[in-house]
């Protein structure tokens, strides 16, 4: 029980911080205009030994609309796109927006509740297929309990 209130306190986090990132007040249409229109794609890959659980969150800007995102596998999962699940051995999940999408950003939660486990994670944006931020850890979960968290964006690189 503990485990699963822990895991939704961090689900609703991640999707205020990834909306307010998208939708900032600070800028945001500055933000829009100066981004590059194409397939904007986020590829997170975890390598671990396992009792380590994720939850990420997508969302992207087409325009000055959400844009359509899609998963792994192609199949369209609205204009917000959460997956979670356990990082065992290597795990690779994707987000990837329609044609004309602006701007797509994801923050992710990495929760272990036994120390001595360890898991390496990489985000990487693309534009048009060319790869444009990267963000590599390895965290070493010495407590119990303990969270990691990485934001990425396509916009980084404008």
């Amino acid at each position: 029980m503990k485990t699963k209130v822990l895991l939704a306190l961090l689900l609703l986090i991640s999707t205020l911080i990834n909306f307010s990132c998208v939708s900032s007040s600070g800028g945001g249409d500055d933000l829009i205009l100066n981004s590059k229109e194409g397939v904007h794609k986020i590829q997170i890959t975890f390598t671990g030994d396992g009792d380590v659980s994720f939850i990420a969150s997508f969302t992207g800007v087409s325009g000055k609309t959400q844009a359509k995102l899609y998963d792994l596998n192609g199949d369209y999962q609205g204009t917000t796109y959460i997956a979670r699940g356990d990082a065992k051995n290597t795990t690779k999940v994707i987000c990837e927006t329609n044609k004309d999408a602006t701007i797509l950003s994801s923050t992710l939660n990495v929760t272990c509740i036994k120390a001595g486990k360890k898991v390496t994670y990489t985000m990487t944006a693309y534009i048009d297929g060319k790869q444009v931020d990267e963000i590599t850890k390895t965290v070493n979960f010495t407590n119990s309990v303990q969270t990691d968290a990485a934001t990425i964006s396509t916009s980084n690189s404008i």
